[in-house]
């Protein structure tokens, strides 16, 4: 069984988290990288990868990147 949920998950609130369908939450996430990161759309998936190693890096969440680490700038 997959586990679907986590801290962060459990923060956004088990009714929120279960009705936002994935696509939204791609969304906001690509929106925050874009607006916060300040990498524009080309920088996307990089930062993305190299946060999803970060929480795995930290045994935040338990699966691994099937990619590998994208290089420091």
């Amino acid at each position: 069984m997959n586990k679907i949920s986590n801290e962060y998950a459990d923060v956004l609130g088990r009714e929120l988290y279960s009705a936002a369908p994935k696509t939204i939450i791609a969304a906001v996430v690509v929106s925050l990288f874009v607006r916060d990161a300040g990498c524009g759309f080309d920088g996307v998936q990089s930062e993305f990868l190299r946060e999803w190693w970060t929480l795995y890096d930290n045994c935040i969440v338990p699966q691994k990147p099937p990619f590998p680490k994208p290089e420091e700038v």
